[in-house]
């Protein structure tokens, strides 16, 4: 691919200042434009303004999109509100088996790179195979109790290694409670390893996934130890904080926003637990209702998301830098693990030029804020397909568009090249044409973030049903024979089952009161789920609470 040099930048920031259009989101915002400007005398000249991309791009006149992406996702951050710094600090310098992260990405935090301790947290896995040195079928048992125990109030003579391990995390633990007393979270993306080498944006985000996942689970776990040993209020803390801290992972980058779902999901079975087994008192099961209720909305992602995969993506062609346009859609269909569609002939034969190199990032671009702007709009109803689809080119439109590219590389082996506006008009059709088909494969992705979002929230609202339910039973000594008489003293207003946009589904029996939503597939799975039990059937996605008077007694 032809390089974009640095005498093109204002090229680049045509199309790195059409990004403003989020600023309707909240995302992004200019910070030197205003809407009401005292207008200059015409014999004034205006002070030259500085080029506002300058800063990322290289000396070859490539882009550093994770420095444009760190500059939009970590406004308004400092060192003293994220959250991350705090949790980095708990974490440690390496998250996982390797090398620790470079400078640069410290830097980005505004801290130095933090030294290696032994109060770093340690994930299961390492502690029990490194510290414990216990052999593999061993490690497998203690991740299976674990999982168990995750769900059950134990004690630590019960499970010896597992309370070993929570202990040896202690410290890491506390900074992380604390850092979800912040008000931001902000991990950078970067592009420099220590060594001076490069890495694609996708290859670099979220280093601290599995450290994550096991500080969501040390958290579980500690709270059903802590029950166990009578500490309710210390068990109910570490649930919050572990709520706490999925709703800030899910306020950064597409792979934070997974691992605080999958959080989210982890501790939805783990509260349920808590709830069963606690005896909580009405004053406690109240106390508890209102925490809930005071927990920050699940966010809306997907502007956050439609940010950092465009990055990526762009960031990622950029880095494999394609000689034509075929190794530009053969790049990312590689990345996404996608089979090629039908590509005009001879497109193999036509190089990137700078024109068209501008263009396909500014197709990409406008793709990614149409989808932004269409769920930003909508964020308070379920994705709508057919909507969404209006939005994109139609099958037809891609095929005349093939159909006239392979028509002007005909003409222009004609001409031999001679033509300067056939082949700038051949680049913007090739180019707008590698577009739609790059962000096609995007576009699969996007009802699952629509229904990681919808789950996420009805998990939420289903657990404030059941605790609204209990202390709806400890004062009026039975269950409600409808949801609906929760509304106004128990719930501001009972949710509707956010898949079929029905009510949830109810039964009260003497053995055990169910109320479920169908979950993602829209179907009555008769109140099984996957989640609940590994055995249901794989498609049972039911989202269930199950409570068992008999146990309170």
């Amino acid at each position: 691919m032809s390089r974009p040099v640095r005498k093109q930048s204002s090229l680049y920031r045509s199309l790195w200042l059409s990004l403003v259009v989020l600023g309707s989101t909240g995302l992004l915002s200019t910070s030197g434009i205003e809407g009401n400007q005292v207008a200059l005398s015409p014999e004034i000249a205006p002070p030259p303004r500085p080029d506002p991309v300058a800063p990322w791009i290289d000396q070859e006149g490539s882009f550093d999109y994770a420095a444009a992406l760190n500059a939009v996702l970590g406004r308004g951050v400092t060192p003293q509100n994220n959250a991350a710094v705090l949790i980095w600090q708990a974490i440690g310098p390496t998250p996982a088996r390797g090398n620790p992260l470079p400078v640069e990405f410290f830097q980005y935090l505004g801290i130095p790179r933090p030294v290696a301790s032994h109060e770093d947290f340690i994930n299961s896995d390492r502690y029990f195979s490194e510290v414990l040195r216990l052999p593999e079928k061993a490690v497998q048992q203690l991740q299976e109790q674990l999982h168990l125990l995750m769900s059950l109030p134990w004690k630590e003579r019960e499970a010896p290694e597992l309370a070993a391990w929570l202990n040896r995390n202690e410290k890491a633990l506390e900074l992380i409670r604390r850092a979800t007393e912040r008000p931001h979270y902000f991990t950078p993306a970067y592009r420099l390893n220590d060594d001076g080498t490069t890495i694609s944006l996708f290859n670099n985000l979220f280093p601290q996934g599995l450290a994550m996942r096991d500080v969501i689970r040390a958290l579980d776990l500690r709270a059903m130890r802590k029950l166990g040993d009578g500490d309710v209020a210390g068990a109910w803390q570490d649930l919050l904080t572990t709520y706490q801290l999925c709703q800030l992972l899910k306020r950064g980058t597409s792979i934070e926003v997974i691992i605080g779902a999958a959080g989210e999901r982890i501790t939805f079975r783990t509260a349920k637990a808590f709830l069963e087994h606690a005896s909580l008192t009405p004053r406690q099961l109240a106390q508890c209702l209102e925490q809930l209720r005071q927990l920050p909305e699940s966010p809306s992602f997907f502007a956050h998301v439609m940010l950092c995969e465009m990055a990526g993506i762009l960031d990622y062609i950029q880095h494999k830098a394609p000689k034509n346009y075929v190794e530009a859609i053969g790049g990312i269909r590689e990345f996404f693990a996608s089979p090629p569609p039908p590509l005009p002939r001879r497109l193999e034969d036509l190089p990137i030029t700078q024109e068209g190199w501008i263009n396909l990032q500014r197709e990409i671009i406008t793709h990614h804020l149409r989808w932004s702007d269409y769920f930003r709009q909508h964020r308070a109803s379920r994705y709508d397909p057919q909507a969404l689809e209006a939005l994109d080119p139609s099958p037809q439109a891609v095929e005349e568009l093939r159909r006239q590219i392979e028509h002007e590389i005909n003409m222009g082996r004609n001409k031999d090249g001679s033509d300067a506006d056939q082949v700038v008009r051949l680049q913007l059709l090739a180019s707008r044409y590698t577009a739609w088909v790059i962000v096609s494969d995007t576009k699969k992705y996007l009802p699952h973030w629509d229904e990681i979002y919808w789950h996420c929230r009805q998990c939420m609202e289903l657990l404030q049903v059941a605790f609204a339910l209990e202390l709806y039973r400890c004062e009026q000594g039975r269950y409600p024979e409808k949801l609906s008489q929760l509304a106004d003293k128990y719930l501001s207003e009972v949710p509707p089952d956010r898949f079929r946009d029905h009510p949830l589904l109810y039964h009260v029996s003497p053995e055990f009161v169910l109320v479920y939503s169908v979950g993602r597939n829209g179907r009555d799975d008769a109140a099984r789920s996957r989640l609940d039990d590994p055995n249901n059937d794989p498609g049972a996605d039911d989202i269930v609470i199950r409570l068992r008077p008999r146990l309170k007694h």
